[in-house]
C-alpha cells in the first residue's frame, strides 16, 4: 500500500512514548505522506494528533486468513501451492495470526533456508499461537 501510494512507513510502538508531545514531535518531523501502524489498541491518541488531515483512514486489519496467506507465500516464496498448504489453512482458521507475522515467518533467514523451511517455521508458530489460546482460554475457565 505505501510503496503504491508513495508513503513512507512508520511501525510506532506507543508503549515506548511518555507524553503526547513526544508522539506530536515525531510526526511533526516526518514527512507529510506518511502511513503509522500500531496495534497498540488499549492506547488512547490526543485527539489533536488525529482530527481531519491530520489522520484521514482508520483502517483496521483482521487476523490473516488464506487467501491472504496464498499472496504472502507468491509474493515471499513464489509459491502458488505446496503439500503444507492444506495444513496451514486449517491453523488459520483455527488460529488468530496477524498478516505481518505470516509474513516474518515466511522470509527466508539465510540464503540456504528453503521455501519449505519457511512453511515449516509458520506451521509451528501457528501451531504454538493455537496452544497459547487454549491454554489462556482453559486459564479463563
Amino acid at each position: 500500500m505505501a510503496n503504491f501510494l508513495k508513503y513512507d512507513v512508520y511501525d510506532l510502538e506507543l508503549t515506548a512514548v511518555r507524553v503526547n508531545t513526544e508522539l506530536r514531535k515525531f510526526l511533526i518531523d516526518t514527512s507529510k505522506r506518511i502511513i503509522v501502524f500500531t496495534t497498540n489498541y488499549g492506547e488512547k491518541l490526543d485527539p489533536a494528533l488525529i482530527w481531519r488531515g491530520r489522520m484521514d483512514k482508520h483502517i483496521e486489519l483482521s487476523y490473516c486468513c488464506f487467501e491472504a496467506f496464498i499472496v504472502l507465500a507468491k509474493n515471499y516464496l513464489d509459491l502458488e501451492s505446496h503439500k503444507l498448504f492444506a495444513r496451514i489453512e486449517n491453523l488459520l482458521e483455527e488460529t488468530k495470526m496477524t498478516p505481518a507475522d505470516v509474513a516474518e515467518n515466511l522470509m527466508p533467514k539465510s540464503a540456504e533456508e528453503d521455501r519449505e523451511a519457511c512453511l515449516v517455521r509458520l506451521i509451528n508458530n501457528l501451531e504454538e499461537a493455537k496452544a497459547k489460546a487454549e491454554e489462556e482460554a482453559e486459564a479463563k475457565g
